[in-house]
């Protein structure tokens, strides 16, 4: 660990490139820049109210306390009432309960459609619906908490009227119609929607980190590249053969005596005629010097 803080603050002109485009992109993910002399930075997250609620569809007699009921039929139309918050007359009646305004109203059904006639998306519902159980599950999203609530109390309120106008329309007695139920106070919590900065952090860091790797495998092979280079100069390469010289012709060699401490010739001397001023050679190259007679004078 040492050694790899060592190399990249050696690198520093090289990491700290990569340091500032991550910076950058972190605070680019997480803020708004609002442009002007100063530039000021708007989180990018967004907080949301969040009222959760159940709704009980039942009869008159209620099956929860009747053991004589059963619970068979109701659930299959808690999918069906669902299904219908998404419909346009739905989400009227709902807005009017809620002193909402309707094109203000986005719902997501078990089916995921929506039928919000506009396009602001500041009032969200979440509709959800359990086959094995008559309830339906409610979302209420809204900018503020007492918000969030009077939206999850007033899809109770609006389903309510919505499927009491229709009962009054077919002329269904009372014995018979069916009775929605609000199971409890609705649950506020709260939701977050954009990067949070805990986020930009930990972008800033992801960035961080795979730029310092970058650079170290890049270091690496360009070292390793190197080492392959070196080796490959000093490889020693087949030299060639050397050339014959020819060889030099021996010099004829010849022993040498010295006769009466005369001087002996050597065997290179006049050999022409194998002679010299003052004597002859033999068949082997000695040379043999005539007797000198000493000569006496009378007077």
């Amino acid at each position: 660990m040492v050694l790899i803080v060592k190399t990249l603050w050696l690198r520093r002109r090289i990491v700290a490139p990569g340091l500032a485009i991550a910076a950058l992109l972190a605070v680019a993910v997480t803020f708004h820049v609002k442009a002007g002399l100063l530039p000021r930075l708007q989180s990018r997250e967004t907080r949301a109210s969040v009222a959760s609620s159940q709704i009980l569809i039942d009869s008159p007699v209620s099956a929860i306390g009747d053991m004589a009921q059963g619970l068979g039929a109701p659930e299959v139309r808690a999918t069906v009432y669902a299904n219908l918050m998404t419909t346009t007359s739905l989400i009227n009646s709902i807005a009017a309960a809620a002193g909402v305004p309707a094109n203000q109203i986005t719902v997501a059904g078990p089916l995921s459609t929506d039928g919000s006639s506009a396009g602001a998306k500041g009032y969200h519902l979440t509709v959800g619906a359990d086959v094995s159980l008559p309830i339906i599950t409610v979302n209420a999203q809204a900018p503020t908490k007492p918000a969030a609530i009077k939206l999850a109390n007033g899809v109770t309120a609006g389903l309510s009227s919505y499927v009491g106008l229709l009962a009054a329309d077919q002329g269904v007695p009372a014995a018979r119609r069916v009775v929605i139920r609000q199971l409890g106070a609705p649950i506020l919590s709260t939701a977050s929607f954009g990067t949070t900065p805990l986020e930009g952090v930990l972008i800033f860091i992801v960035l961080t980190v795979g730029w310092c790797m970058l650079v170290l495998f890049g270091l690496r092979a360009k070292a390793t590249w190197r080492a392959v280079s070196v080796e490959a100069l000093l490889e020693p390469q087949p030299s060639p053969a050397p050339k014959q010289l020819p060889r030099p012709a021996r010099a004829l060699t010849s022993r040498s005596t010295s006769t009466a401490g005369l001087p002996v010739a050597e065997s290179g001397t006049n050999e022409a005629d194998g002679r010299d001023e003052d004597g002859a050679a033999d068949g082997d190259g000695t040379l043999r010097f005539p007797r000198v007679r000493r000569r006496t004078s009378t007077y």
